[in-house]
């Protein structure tokens, strides 16, 4: 496996709930952990949180789906991206469990790096 979209999934789901984890997760966790391959979705939603927690702003789903919709991108499969954050927003995820799936999906990208390059 070179991918997880579930492993991307929660960890948006982690930083949507619990922002002050990304201080932890910062230093090694990055766009490019987000396969655009899969879902150009994740990778936003990623980047704008990111920017959002960077700047001292925290964003709700209600606030990251206005931002996100300020941007004007359409995504694959028409998803409606308020509908998807929301469902994020109501997966279950600890703090504790954060930093393993970053580390995880960390992982997965080194794997898909290695494999691009043979």
């Amino acid at each position: 496996m070179v991918n997880s979209f579930e492993l991307e999934k929660q960890l948006l789901a982690g930083l949507i709930k619990y922002p002050e984890i990304y201080i932890e997760i910062g230093p090694f966790i990055n766009e490019d952990d987000f396969d655009d391959n899969i879902s150009v979705v994740n990778r936003t939603i990623f980047s704008v949180l990111k920017n959002a927690i960077e700047n001292g702003q925290h964003l709700d789903h209600v606030g990251l789906t206005e931002r996100i919709n300020s941007l004007g991108l359409t995504f694959e499969d028409n998803i409606n991206v308020g509908q998807y954050i929301q469902a994020l927003d109501l997966r279950k995820c600890s703090p504790k469990s954060i930093l393993s799936t970053a580390k995880d999906l960390k992982n997965i990208t080194i794997r898909r790096e290695g494999i691009k390059k043979c």
